[in-house]
């Protein structure tokens, strides 16, 4: 879990320098938004650095979009009702990960209730599984990353990034 949130930081260092490049030396603030991350907290800081005529760049990985696009439409309209124009710019892509997010541990093998047979099928189960990962290797699964880019100012322009 810790490689993939490594290999999240890594693209999101890459995004942000390039947004750099493209604003000319502007670097963006970058707010990173997990699915346990608090709304609030995250609204605040959002609209925080906003009014500071920051441009800020928010980064969700797989599970914690959904809580990202909320955090964002809250504080696009808690902005909006101070009559403050927010600029937002979109951009989807994927990261290449072994790991599995949704993975759940089923709740019986957490509770130890086996029986013999049990035992057996697993171990059969197990096999067969390692002989298809050394024929096919590892299953690789594409998570999908957003990024958006908020700003108060009207005159940003990128290109590669859908515009709202």
């Amino acid at each position: 879990m810790e490689a993939l949130q490594e290999q999240f930081t890594k693209l999101v260092n890459e995004t942000t320098h390039s947004i750099s490049r493209s604003l000319r030396g502007t670097s963006p603030s970058i707010i990173k938004i997990t699915k346990n991350d608090s709304i609030k907290q995250k609204v605040t800081s959002i609209t925080a650095q906003l009014k500071e005529n920051k441009i800020v760049l928010i980064a969700s990985l797989s599970n914690s979009i959904p809580k990202a696009i909320s955090v964002i439409e809250i504080a696009k309209s808690a902005l909006k009702e101070e009559n403050k124009s927010v600029k937002q710019f979109n951009k989807l892509a994927h990261l290449d990960s072994t790991h599995n997010p949704n993975y759940k541990p089923n709740q019986e093998n957490l509770e130890g209730s086996k029986h013999a047979n049990d035992d057996e099928d697993e171990h059969k189960q197990v096999i067969e599984r390692d002989i298809l990962e050394s024929i096919n290797g590892p299953k690789v699964y594409q998570l999908p990353i957003m990024y958006v880019i908020l700003s108060l100012d009207n005159m940003i322009s990128l290109t590669d990034w859908t515009s709202q």
